[in-house]
């Protein structure tokens, strides 16, 4: 993935797209109708921002049985892209002085029982290094059971053995992010969706992004699908109270692009604090290192680093690219889980980006 996205960028600073050619845009906006036509996806769409200029395209439905299409505005799930909105809001706190990156967890949590979890730091959840496990099966991925805190949450779990000693390995583990969501709010004295909604959504103006509630289907939602045997089936909800600060949030492709100006802006945190949250851990061995919140591809030729986050769950696959160097991101959210051409498509839409530059 690295390799790839460092190789477009250098393209797209590198030449131009002539008159008498396919347009980049045309090009990518046909990239994107395939997987609606090769049924990979029902819904699908994608979007670019760079400075101030915004391309977007969409394809397929948000419902099956309505046809409603799917476009930049409509609401999805966008798993695992919680993440870095959860880090961000996390170093908002390091900044205001009301946690420390080296706190224990069990500071904030001291109804955790598992001594070596207690002594595991702020910065450990952020960079998946406390140890903490997975989901433990299939029936936990796919949790039915409404939580109605994230410390009900939380107890699911956090007095399991870990994997490891604090710091002293790499596991990617959502888990990590729900302890963060107890931690947030006792450190800010809000609830996490208070707290979100106040300081991270609508100081970037995505005014159509918010925690998921199961049942609750609001306006422009989506309908979530699963790919049963080359037919397209829509899914009961799975239940993501377990899950919210790391994968539980509802969004559209306009607002995470929203958050990605605000992120490129400095708009949220400090660029000094930005800067540390991208710094690699040293603890994830293999594919590409993770930082506080954000998967870290490499370095483009002339902008310098280039983030993101991959997602996926029931009835989503998505993933963001960030080049804040670039003022550039890119973004592809679809319905269906398991969408393999996603990551692609993200990173070639920065063919787009250089044509916008033109």
């Amino acid at each position: 993935m690295k390799c790839l996205i460092n190789l477009v960028f250098v393209l797209l600073l590198s030449t131009s797209v002539s008159n008498a050619q396919e347009s980049a845009a045309d090009k990518m906006a046909s990239a994107i109708k395939h997987v609606i036509d090769d049924r990979q996806s029902v819904g699908i769409a994608a979007g670019v921002i760079s400075d101030s200029a915004t391309w977007y395209y969409g394809a397929g439905y948000r419902d099956l049985t309505t046809k409603q299409q799917f476009t930049e505005h409509t609401i999805a799930r966008i798993a695992s892209i919680a993440k870095p909105m959860t880090a961000i809001a996390t170093m908002q706190l390091v900044e205001q002085g009301k946690l420390n990156l080296d706190d224990p967890i069990g500071k904030y949590i001291p109804e955790i029982k598992n001594k070596k979890l207690l002594r595991a730091t702020v910065k450990h959840l952020l960079h998946q290094t406390s140890g903490v496990k997975a989901y433990k099966n299939k029936k936990e991925a796919q949790n039915t059971t409404d939580y109605p805190t994230h410390l009900d949450a939380a107890k699911l779990f956090m007095n399991r053995k870990l994997l490891f000693d604090p710091g002293q390995g790499y596991r990617y583990s959502t888990y990590n992010y729900t302890l963060l969501s107890v931690i947030l709010e006792r450190a800010s004295g809000q609830r996490y969706e208070a707290y979100m909604k106040e300081h991270v959504f609508d100081v970037a103006g995505m005014s159509s992004t918010s925690v998921e509630v199961f049942g609750d289907y609001p306006a422009e939602k989506s309908s979530i699908y699963s790919d049963n045997n080359g037919a397209f089936v829509q899914v009961t909800d799975s239940n993501l109270s377990d899950r919210v600060a790391g994968g539980g949030i509802q969004s559209t492709v306009h607002d995470v692009l929203l958050f990605a100006k605000a992120v490129n802006d400095n708009q949220l945190i400090s660029e000094e604090s930005f800067n540390l949250m991208i710094q690699d851990s040293g603890m994830k061995k293999k594919g590409n290192p993770y930082g506080m919140g954000w998967f870290l591809y490499g370095e483009s030729q002339n902008s310098g680093p280039i983030i993101g986050h991959t997602g996926g769950q029931i009835g989503c696959t998505a993933m963001l690219i960030i080049i804040p160097g670039a003022d550039a991101a890119t973004v592809v959210i679809t319905n269906v889980v398991g969408v393999v051409s996603v990551n692609q498509l993200t990173n070639d839409l920065f063919t787009v980006v250089a044509e916008l530059k033109q």
